[in-house]
């Protein structure tokens, strides 16, 4: 879950000034329809997560954003939890409760694969990365004792990556 890791404002009102970015829009309903992942907004709350067990996407609405580049970093990062699905690459193979070894290789992967994304869209902006820069950051300290986690976890992201943007198949397969 990413919830925890963006500011999300409180929900006040459907209108909003934030428009969407239509390089991104297209890469999010491209994997979304390629997979069959349900992705849902919720207006008012503040969390953003993935639901292995239903295959869901749960998202404030955009106007919540600080701006559009923020929602689709968090975006796409749920999307990216959303490729280790055992339909897909099987990198979810069990509960890893917060904070553990396993949760945070899993949030090392899709915060990398979320940046990578962002990239690829040319929507990176010097705040998105720097968010994710410290995010990344702050799960790798949970990994010192592990010196190939930032290389094991950027390999996994680019699988993930390529599976958001369609430039491979879906596989069941364990990496």
């Amino acid at each position: 879950m990413r919830g925890h890791k963006k500011q999300v404002r409180p929900y006040i009102d459907i209108s909003s000034d934030i428009e969407p970015i239509q390089q991104a829009s297209d890469i999010l309903s491209g994997y979304v329809n390629r997979s069959g992942i349900t992705l849902t907004h919720i207006e008012g709350s503040n969390r953003a997560y993935y639901q292995p067990s239903t295959d869901i996407i749960t998202m404030p609405v955009i106007g919540q954003f600080e701006s559009a580049e923020e929602y689709y970093s968090t975006v796409f990062h749920e999307a990216a939890h959303s490729t280790g699905h055992k339909s897909r690459l099987n990198r979810i193979t069990d509960y890893a409760a917060f904070g553990t070894g396993n949760y945070s290789r899993e949030e090392l992967v899709t915060e990398i694969s979320a940046a990578m994304v962002m990239n690829f869209a040319g929507i990176e902006l010097p705040q998105t990365f720097e968010n994710s820069v410290a995010y990344i950051a702050s799960w790798s300290k949970k990994l010192r004792e592990d010196i190939k986690a930032i290389v094991t976890a950027s390999g996994k992201a680019q699988k993930a990556t390529d599976l958001i943007l369609g430039l491979v198949s879906e596989s069941n397969e364990s990496e």
